[in-house]
């Protein structure tokens, strides 16, 4: 089978064992690749009444026919399960290398089922895998736990690539993603927390030196460098940015969801809007390029924040949705803060465009009176307080506190808050929050 391995990993966590699973040439090319097969899995094996957290749910984290090729992008990996915000299921998906590394060792994917007593890692190396103990990686971060296991297994850099939770999806926050390689986060609908409920920490992945095989490898990479040179004459100038330029472009536009959806008039001043520019950015924060496999964009960096309270910070470039999330929606207007933000929440394992939505409707409700600093612990929860903030994110990766309650989600967390919290919450309506985009062009006089 060209393009396939045709091998799965199946992980039973109740039982601590690990084997490969075959799926014949028929159902992988039905299913197409790791999002098909994920859907597969779901169906034919989680009956409906199900929780999320149930042990015979299901998460499914998978490449494609595509994995670990000459086309740029290819590292990314798809994770399929039943999550927490909605109870129903889910695909997300994250960039990266470890896709393409799955690929490498030999499994087009890992199935994991069953509900371990104990915390495990799985290790994936060519032809095989073993559970781990994960104790000590307990509260640990995202960043962290990358580090700890690349050192506890003599791996360096990119010499294996880590997808683990943080102290979020141990603490079963409905918010809580799947992060690879520190920066990349496969995160709506919570599936870190299903990691979590299954007691799974991580799965680390070598990288071997096969290649997976494919029909005509000549053909990939001739398609893999149009793709390329089309990218570099795209008008959005996203080989050069990414995404990065969004949140300056929207709030010249007028094209932004600002404060928790309110309005779309972020209320900046020229100087610090020019801060969101991907121009200034990239010119002011030191940034080392850090791309995903088989890309050449410039889409990715670690960087330092330059100046002020928080400089020599460690930060990775965010995406636009993490630009707005730390930004406009929150009433954020000093773009270190908002830089500072996005990484702390994908540091904690959380999933930063509901977190932005969430933390909204906190600063909202405290705007209006419907909750004050006893609820929240002390803090001042006002419009773009990026140290109360900070301490808020931190206490819901843990459930402290009022963080307990923010855990459940934005539509959970405002029905328990109660009063007029949920007309104002920004959610779909099985509860999860939709894509942080811009409104739409025919709704823009409605805020």
């Amino acid at each position: 089978m060209a393009g396939y391995t045709g091998k799965y990993l199946r992980v039973d966590m109740t039982s601590e064992r690990v084997w490969e699973e075959v799926f014949d040439e028929a159902t992988t090319r039905a299913c197409v690749g790791g999002t098909g097969i994920g859907a597969k899995v779901l169906y034919d094996e989680v009956p409906a009444g199900v929780a999320w957290n149930d042990p015979e749910n299901r998460i499914t984290l998978a490449s494609g026919p595509l994995g670990g090729s000459p086309i740029p992008g290819s590292g990314t990996f798809s994770v399929v399960t039943k999550g927490p915000l909605t109870n129903g299921a889910t695909a997300t998906q994250a960039n990266g290398f470890f896709g393409a590394y799955l690929r490498f060792c030999g499994y087009d994917g890992v199935i994991v089922q069953g509900a371990a007593s104990r915390w495990l890692y799985l290790h994936v190396r060519e032809g095989g895998a073993e559970l781990r103990d994960a104790s000590h990686l307990l509260g640990k971060d995202t960043w962290e736990t990358d580090d700890i296991i690349k050192e506890e297994l003599e791996r360096r850099g990119s010499a294996m690539s880590i997808a683990c939770i943080g102290p979020a999806g141990e603490n079963l926050v409905k918010l809580a993603g799947v992060f690879s390689d520190k920066g990349h986060a496969a995160g709506h609908n919570g599936p870190g927390a299903v990691m979590g409920s299954k007691r799974l920490k991580a799965i680390a992945v070598d990288r071997p030196r096969r290649r997976p095989s494919f029909k005509d490898i000549r053909r990939l990479r001739e398609i893999g460098s149009r793709f390329t040179e089309d990218k570099k004459t795209d008008r959005s100038q996203s080989f050069l940015w990414g995404t990065l330029e969004g949140a300056h472009r929207g709030g010249l536009s007028g094209t932004l969801p600002v404060k928790n959806y309110t309005t779309n008039t972020w209320d900046i001043s020229p100087r610090l809007l020019e801060k969101y520019s991907a121009e200034y950015i990239r010119g002011n924060f030191e940034p080392v390029r850090n791309p995903c496999w088989g890309c050449q964009s410039h889409h990715c960096h670690m960087m330092k924040i330059p100046e002020g309270r928080y400089k020599g910070e460690p930060v990775e470039e965010p995406e636009y949705e993490a630009m707005a999330a730390w930004g406009s929606v929150t009433g954020q207007t000093d773009v270190n803060a908002t830089l500072v933000l996005a990484n702390d929440v994908e540091r904690w394992g959380l999933e930063t465009n509901e977190m932005g939505y969430l933390m909204a409707l906190v600063m909202e409700c405290y705007e209006k009176g419907i909750i004050n600093r006893e609820d929240t612990d002390g803090l001042e929860m006002t419009w773009g307080n990026a140290d109360a903030t900070r301490a808020m994110l931190r206490k819901i990766a843990f459930r402290e506190g009022f963080g307990n309650v923010l855990a459940e989600g934005t539509m959970r967390a405002a029905r328990l808050i109660g009063g007029e919290a949920p007309s104002m919450a920004v959610h779909t309506l099985k509860g999860n929050s939709p894509p942080g985009a811009r409104p739409p062009a025919e709704l823009a006089g409605a805020f």
